[in-house]
């Protein structure tokens, strides 16, 4: 049984990637993936947030590192991309798992924008438009983005020693935390 709380140290900066937490490499990621935008003609059209204020898809970015950017988040958008340029058989065939990542990916991006947007710009003692606090609430979801592609989540998120390396990937963190709870 793990006694420690595996996302009190979840990053939320606006400088640090939204999916690993690294504050090197740092890119924008596209929450509405550029295909997305151009395929559906999204691109100049806007999105209505929380608080009634209207962002252009275009400018809907987090921030993310370059792995995540790249590597992680780029194999999840070419296999939804390219199932649905296939068409319908093709997306339908890609099963569950990838459209949810890809699903929560864009809804946990949306939440991440609005945590750093601030609710009233005339009164910014008001707060964000998404509280830290109900971002955190979607840890879980977080968590389970992380492994979207074998995404690697420091040791430091996980309380866990680490001597021979700065990252790990998922699966090794589920099996160091869970050495490291019966050790307790």
């Amino acid at each position: 049984m793990i006694k420690q709380d595996l996302f009190s140290d979840l990053q939320v900066q606006e400088d640090a990637c939204f999916l690993c937490g690294t504050h090197s490499g740092i890119t924008q990621e596209h929450v509405f993936a550029k295909w997305m935008q151009h395929g559906y003609n999204l691109w100049d059209k806007r999105l209505t947030l929380l608080n009634g204020t209207l962002l252009q898809y275009r400018n809907l970015k987090i921030p993310c590192c370059c792995h995540c950017n790249g590597v992680e988040l780029g194999r999840l958008e070419n296999l939804v991309s390219n199932a649905v340029g296939q068409g319908y058989e093709s997306v339908k065939q890609l099963g569950d798992r990838p459209l949810y990542l890809w699903a929560a990916k864009i809804f946990y991006g949306i939440l991440r924008k609005e945590w750093s947007l601030l609710r009233d710009r005339r009164q910014p003692e008001a707060g964000p438009i998404v509280p830290e606090e109900v971002l955190r609430s979607f840890s879980n979801l977080h968590l389970f983005l992380q492994g979207s592609g074998g995404a690697t989540i420091s040791p430091a998120r996980l309380h866990i020693p680490c001597c021979s390396s700065t990252s790990m990937t998922l699966a090794e963190s589920i099996v160091s935390a869970s050495a490291t709870a019966s050790l307790t």
